[in-house]
Parts: structure tokens; C-alpha cells; sequence
């Protein structure tokens, strides 16, 4: 999740993450120190495990061959044994959605979603045991919508529309959806012009009932400019998750103000935009409960984050900064977590060579195979993929850097151990799983783990 103006310069191949509906097991909380120590192809392909997505049919001109693979995948969900991977295809005829369904031999089908209107991210799509609920944006000269539909019995190939929301004045591809106990939320954000800035709106939907059109409500604090909500699971209710943007304020980082040029008659010039993450409970019938908890400084600038619900109702988030206007070393990663009452823990993440990427988490739904219960995802300023371990509430066990056996790929999942990755091929994608060790744990007075940077 990022500011608009910001979305273009992150990597979104190599930040995926998977929202799996079981919960990694419980394990000892005790401190650890992460490891430094450089990889040696502590990754490795799980042979035969591979499956190829082929971009849309059709001739391909010779001046389209060195365009940008046809495949972009969204945020992968876990159901009934299976991965439920969004993507979308695009072809000299346009755009066209689906579902690409994997099972642990990589054993697959396709459910067609049907051609995409307007320039949309990837659909969203959520589970709950053996439901599972996609959701669909399009935009159109009049505007845009979230299309919400059920996939019949959560293993068949049909898909049931039942609902529609607008989006009214916005151009923002934000939106997330969560499936609760009974029905579920879908959140978005959108300008609110009588107020001058956008909110958070949140429709509460029904799966089994066919709803012509969504209601909505603002959910965001009436004077709070807010964008790029997520919604994650909390007992029978939510977390949601926002970025809160402030006014422009006057930078007053000394090391920045150095190595700027010389102040001229445009005062903008050293003007920053502030923002930082806020938190609020969710019911189960998407009220809030309490107000919204900040979580990070309000004179930082949060540019992207991820977020997961993590064991014992916990939530975990990983915010990247920009580093000049937070004061924080560059390739730092904070990593909050949040318990049911409202209490924050926060430790620093070291990325060195950090790129222009969104952090991603990711926890195993069945932890095994000797690998750590999640992972922290990057990008290096060449463009290979970095991670490090996690433990089951999201403490650093290593420094998050490449790794030979992995290259440039997009880590989507992980399960058993094994993480589900993908990278483009030609017009397509190639989905493959590989297993990844933790580097060798350092002695515990290393003192490799930065202290946490609090509030």
C-alpha cells in the first residue's frame, strides 16, 4: 500500500503476499538476534513442481515481443488445499481476468473471469474455509465499481455475481475484502468532495444473498484524509488498516536540508507530505471499536506497507519510510505488532540494498520442513528478491538479503515449508515452488538486531 503518487516506482512483481485462512502454530517467544551471514543458495526448486500460465492467445507483432510479460498476479489466498491466485492477461484484443487454482502437486484449472474494462489492478480474493469470494474492479467513462462474486461450493468453476459497489470520485486501485464468520466487509477509498480529501468506505456483503447494489459508510474519522485501507482478520471482527496523510509541512531533517540546493523564492521546495499508519477494530458488523490508534510517527512519511494477521489475533505490520523524512537509516524496514488490546511492539528491519520495493509479509498456513513460520519479501536495487525469516509473531531471524537460488522471481505463498514463486515467461508466467532455509543463527551477543525506534 502506497501513496499514489509513489505507486508506479514500486516493484509489485517481487511484493506479493498470501492471506492463508489457517494460523501458523504457536512457538516460543523468546528474543532472537537475526543472522548476517551472506547466502549461499540457501534456496532451491522443488523439481517437478511447476506449472506455466500462458498469456493471452494471438499473434504477436515483432515490435510487442520485448514488451513487458502479459501476466500480472494479485494477492494469492489459500483454500481447501489449494492456492487461488488472481491474475490478469493482456492481449492485443485487451485485458481479461481470472483465477488460476493450484493444488500442492501444482495440479491446476483456470476459472475465467471475463474481459476488464479500464486500467485495474488485479482481482482480489478472499477465503474462509470453503468459501472463497472474488472481487473485480472496472472503470468506465461514468466511473468505477467493485464487482463481488462467489466461486459455486469454493472448488467448482462457476462464479455467482451477487453484488456492486460504486466508487464515485476517485481513480485510486485501493480496495481489500475480508470474509467473516457470517457474510463479510469490502473497504475502499474514495474522495469525499464536500470535504476536500478521500476516506475510507466500507460495504458489508452476503455471499449467499444476491445484493443489486452495496451501501457504504465511512468508517475513517470524519477530518482524517485517508487512503490504501486493509482489512484482516481479528476473531469474529477486523483489523483495518489505513494511511493518514497531513498537511505539507516544512522539512527540518538537517542531513536533507544540506543536501538541498540553495532555498529559492518556491518555498514548496522544502515542503514534505506527511503520513503515517493508523489502526482501528472492527466488529463483526464493521463498526469501530474505539478510536484509530496510530502507529507510526506523524512526522515520518510512509510510502508503502503490507499487513498480516498473525498468531494469537495479533496483527503485523511492515511499513517502509522514506528514509530522509523519517530520519531512519536507509534500507530500514518497521515491523509493528499489534496485540488485541491495543499495545504496539516495534523492532527495525535491516534491508541492505534496499530498491524501490513494497515489503511483503508472509507466514506459512503449516509451518514444516525445518523453514521459519513467515517471511519478509524485497527487492534489491538490481532487482533480485530478498527475504528473511520470521518467527510466528514476526521477529527477524536474519538480515533480509538476496539469495543466488532465487534471482528475480515474485514470492506469492508459502505452505509446508515451500514457498510458491513466480516469474514472467515471454507472454506468460511461470509458477514453480522452492524450499528456503534460514541462514545459520549467530551467536546471541551479535548484536545484529537494531533496537526498536519507537514512537
Amino acid at each position: 500500500m502506497m501513496h499514489r503518487a509513489s505507486l508506479v516506482i514500486l516493484l509489485l512483481l517481487a511484493t506479493q503476499g498470501c492471506r492463508c485462512s489457517e494460523e501458523p502454530a504457536p512457538a516460543d517467544q523468546s528474543p532472537t538476534v537475526p543472522s548476517s551471514a551472506a547466502p549461499d543458495d540457501r534456496c532451491a526448486l522443488v523439481a517437478g513442481n511447476r506449472f506455466s500460465l500462458q498469456g493471452q492467445s494471438g499473434q504477436v507483432e515483432p515490435e510487442e515481443a520485448e514488451l513487458p510479460f502479459g501476466v500480472e498476479v494479485g494477492r494469492v489466498a489459500f483454500a481447501q488445499q489449494q492456492h487461488w491466485v488472481p491474475f490478469i492477461r493482456g492481449g492485443r484484443s485487451g485485458a481479461s481476468a481470472g483465477l488460476l487454482v493450484l493444488g500442492e502437486a501444482m495440479d491446476a484449472r483456470i476459472i475465467e473471469l471475463g474481459p476488464l474494462h479500464g486500467d485495474v489492478p488485479p482481482p482480489k480474493v478472499v477465503t474462509r474455509d470453503s468459501r472463497v469470494v472474488v472481487v473485480l474492479a472496472e472503470t468506465d467513462a461514468s466511473g468505477g465499481a467493485y464487482r463481488l462474486g462467489s466461486v459455486a461450493g469454493g472448488v467448482g468453476g462457476d462464479v455467482d455475481w451477487f453484488a456492486e459497489a460504486d466508487q464515485h470520485g476517485d481513480d485510486s486501485p485501493a480496495f481489500d475484502a475480508l470474509l467473516l464468520p457470517a457474510g463479510g466487509m469490502l473497504v475502499w477509498d474514495d474522495w469525499n468532495e464536500e470535504a476536500g480529501h478521500s476516506e475510507i468506505r466500507l460495504s458489508r456483503f452476503d455471499e449467499r444473498q444476491a445484493t443489486r447494489q452495496l451501501g457504504f459508510r465511512r468508517v475513517s474519522p470524519e477530518a482524517t484524509d485517508a487512503e490504501s485501507p486493509r482489512l484482516l482478520t481479528r476473531g469474529s471482527g477486523a483489523w483495518l488498516v489505513w494511511i493518514a496523510l497531513g498537511k505539507p509541512d516544512e522539512l527540518t531533517n538537517p542531513a536533507m536540508r544540506a543536501s538541498t540546493d540553495e532555498p529559492s523564492a518556491d518555498d514548496d521546495a522544502l515542503l514534505v507530505n506527511r503520513s503515517w499508519l493508523e489502526v482501528v477494530r472492527l466488529d463483526e458488523a464493521g463498526q469501530p471499536e474505539g478510536e484509530p490508534l496510530r502507529v507510526t510517527p506523524t512526522r515520518g512519511s510512509v510510502v508503502a506497507y503490507d499487513a498480516i494477521a498473525a498468531h494469537g489475533d495479533h496483527l503485523l505490520l511492515a511499513a517502509r519510510e522514506d528514509a530522509s523524512i523519517a530520519e531512519l537509516d536507509e534500507g530500514t524496514i518497521r515491523v509493528l505488532r499489534l496485540s488485541g488490546d491495543g499495545s504496539v511492539q516495534e523492532e527495525a528491519v535491516q534491508a541492505p540494498n534496499l530498491g524501490a520495493s513494497a515489503p511483503s509479509l508472509i507466514f506459512d498456513s503449516k509451518p514444516g520442513g525445518g523453514a521459519p513460520h513467515g517471511w519478509m519479501v524485497l527487492a534489491s536495487r538490481s532487482g533480485q528478491t530478498m527475504i528473511g525469516g520470521l518467527t510466528p509473531f514476526g521477529s527477524p531471524l536474519e538480515i533480509v538479503q538476496p539469495d543466488p537460488g532465487l534471482g528475480r522471481v515474485g514470492v506469492l505463498a508459502a505452505r509446508g515449508g515451500q514457498l510458491l514463486v513466480t516469474k514472467p515467461s515471454g507472454q506468460g508466467a511461470v509458477f514453480e515452488t522452492m524450499h528456503c532455509d534460514v541462514a545459520e543463527m549467530p551467536p546471541a551477543d551479535a548484536g545484529v538486531l537494531p533496537s526498536p525506534t519507537g514512537q
